[in-house]
């Protein structure tokens, strides 16, 4: 059921023709008497615009209808009240609230809101000193009281602060657990950087943090990465025995530098290694190229061993020797090679093929005059896309460019 209409256009000046959707201006010598529709608001502009006389009447009929407003039931004079609310911006800015009383704020939420700008959003330290955000900021820092600033110097103290605790609790998360290192380096800006992703199990789900970014200043050999990645790992406590993988692209340095990674010529004392003189003078139980013991180093082993009644004296030779001649063992860190990289130099080769390389020149060439200024403009014209170049050093462009030249 329809609503009923307040304004009294209709009824006074118009007739509504239903079947043709046409209201029929009534007002004598109307020069333009039909309207589509019956919307109030279009015939109240007709009336203004074309009946001046007439629209005076309508003003004077509109307001006796409100003059009899306070008449209405409750339910529409709640309504009304509700529509006088809700006006234009101005006005519901006037209304609104001046201040912010139960706002739910501490120290602590601000702190760390501060240190999340300046580090997840990646924002710089000196928009703690720009004037808008002190102006937000100020009279939240003066109801917290005692002093509380936040600025581009103390925000580094924090961020130390924060930094610390993370570290900390990586720590406990990775103490005594095998875990996996992601290794890749990367220059930008003439600036050469290596990142560090760590890997573990932590209540059956998977962690994956960053756990360093250290600028590089030496030639990436692999002794040089080597050292900066102990460093990193010690930092957080880690040995390199915990490190059971370690993914890398295919680089030769970053690959060698997994495999001398567990090779150290430093002596840790916790270990109770002995000096390399002092292993000169350690005789071993197997001279030379002897394969199995004397008869006088097996007795000693006997009387040493105690009870060996369920073996016999080959059997316990065999197994001495095979225990103490298990000097080859397979490196304890693996060098897990990039899927997405080894996929890369496959691609790359597959497109030195003699035939490709010819067909791709040729294509290259063909896109390169598509994107002159007259050959795009005519693309442009016909609402077709823009030919694209690839980039060589990366072979999903150069599949991209082919499809966008094949839908040409």
């Amino acid at each position: 059921m329809p609503r009923t209409k307040s304004n009294p256009v209709g009824r006074m000046f118009f007739h509504y023709n239903l079947n043709t959707n046409e209201s029929t201006c009534q007002v004598p010598n109307c020069k333009n008497p039909v309207r589509t529709g019956n919307h109030s608001g279009n015939l109240e502009n007709h009336i203004k615009q074309f009946h001046k006389e007439q629209y005076g009447t309508l003003l004077r009929e509109k307001e006796k209808n409100n003059s009899t407003y306070p008449t209405e039931n409750c339910s529409t004079t709640n309504k009304r009240q509700k529509i006088e609310k809700t006006g234009p911006l101005d006005k519901m800015i006037i209304i609104s609230k001046k201040t912010l009383t139960n706002v739910k704020l501490d120290k602590k939420t601000v702190v760390d809101a501060c240190v999340q700008l300046v580090t997840t959003n990646g924002r710089p330290f000196q928009l703690l000193d720009d004037s808008g955000f002190r102006m937000i900021m100020n009279p939240i820092f003066n109801a917290i009281g005692d002093g509380f600033r936040m600025n581009s110097n103390n925000i580094k103290k924090h961020i130390n602060e924060h930094a610390e605790s993370i570290i900390k609790s990586i720590k406990a998360d990775i103490d005594k657990k095998l875990i996996s290192l992601k290794v890749d380096c990367v220059t930008r800006l003439n600036r050469s950087i290596i990142g560090v992703n760590i890997q573990y199990f932590k209540d059956e789900k998977l962690n994956i943090k960053t756990i360093g970014m250290t600028e590089l200043f030496n030639r990436h050999t692999s002794e040089y990465l080597k050292q900066v990645l102990i460093n990193i790992l010690r930092k957080y406590n880690i040995d390199n025995r915990q490190v059971f993988s370690i993914t890398c692209d295919n680089g030769a340095n970053i690959v060698k530098m997994v495999r001398i990674l567990n090779d150290t010529d430093e002596v840790h004392e916790d270990d109770g290694a002995s000096s390399e003189s002092d292993l000169d003078e350690i005789e071993s139980p197997i001279s030379g190229d002897t394969d199995y013991l004397t008869e006088s180093q097996l007795n000693t082993v006997l009387l040493e061993g105690g009870d060996f009644s369920d073996f016999s004296a080959d059997d316990l030779q065999n197994e001495i020797v095979a225990t103490m001649s298990c000097n080859e063992q397979d490196p304890l860190t693996q060098c897990v090679r990039c899927s997405a990289h080894t996929l890369q130099l496959c691609i790359d080769n597959g497109l030195k093929v003699e035939v490709i390389k010819k067909l791709l020149t040729k294509a290259r060439k063909v896109v390169k005059v598509l994107r002159t200024q007259s050959y795009a403009a005519l693309l442009k014209k016909d609402c077709l896309k823009q030919a694209v170049l690839d980039n060589s050093t990366r072979w999903d462009t150069t599949y991209l460019m082919l499809i966008r030249l094949y839908e040409l």
